[in-house]
């Protein structure tokens, strides 16, 4: 893919245009992936909920990006790959974060109707299971009428 189409060369064009346009585009995200195009590791989300953190957090952004944004501003394709790599990462744990949650309102849901064969199926199906987990499966699997023999 040439590197004038590829995903992280649309931030830089983003960051290439006038401060009030680009606020419309560019996100904090953005900003706090730089430092991977440098090899380092990326920031914490940079948020902010006072105008003293928005100074704070601008401040920081501003320092990112010229510590790390060069490389990202020059072209360097192992950079646009490290940022990209990042967001895929990123999307990835949100991902699972958003299916966990999903399955855990599942299993509250069907631990409350005494549903014990969802609740068997639900945490079977999960990658790791703590101490109450492992307990309400070892109760479900009792008192599922699918495991009953």
């Amino acid at each position: 893919m040439p590197l004038s189409e590829s995903p992280a060369a649309v931030h830089v064009a983003l960051l290439l245009i006038p401060f009030d346009q680009a606020l419309q585009n560019v996100t904090s995200d953005d900003l706090r992936l730089l430092p991977a195009a440098a090899g380092k590791t990326a920031e914490p989300l940079l948020q902010a909920s006072t105008v003293d953190r928005l100074r704070d957090i601008l401040r920081r952004s501003a320092e990112l990006l010229r510590e790390t944004g060069t490389q990202v501003l020059s072209g360097d394709e192992n950079a646009f790959n490290a940022v990209a790599r990042l967001q895929r990462q990123d999307a990835d744990r949100v991902t699972r974060e958003q299916l966990s949650k999903q399955a855990r309102r599942g299993l509250e849901k069907a631990w409350s109707t005494g549903d014990f064969a969802s609740v068997v199926e639900i945490l079977e199906e999960m990658p790791a299971l703590g101490p109450l987990d492992k307990e309400r499966l070892q109760y479900a699997r009792k008192h599922s009428d699918r495991h009953k023999m």
